[in-house]
């Protein structure tokens, strides 16, 4: 699956029978970290997951959007 790009998310876990909650777990430990609720958790599909809105993700996120920036910015100067 990793090779093909695919990440399997809770969202279809839980339609599949796998998981009993499609709540994101990456979110429910940044939450717990910081001693707020996890009640009204969204759910863990993709477009949570390659987004900002994902809490326990949402540095890694930024962190690659601003490198592919920095890269593109430089590739356009050097040309």
């Amino acid at each position: 699956m990793a090779v093909a790009g695919i990440t399997t998310t809770a969202g279809f876990l839980t339609n599949t029978g796998k998981m009993q909650s499609a709540r994101c777990q990456l979110c429910r430990i940044a939450l717990e970290s910081r001693g707020e609720s996890t009640d009204g958790l969204t759910a863990e599909i993709h477009c949570h997951l390659h987004s900002a809105g994902c809490e326990g993700i949402a540095t890694t996120v930024t962190a690659a959007h601003h490198f592919i920036c920095r890269h593109l910015c430089d590739s356009m100067h050097a040309a």
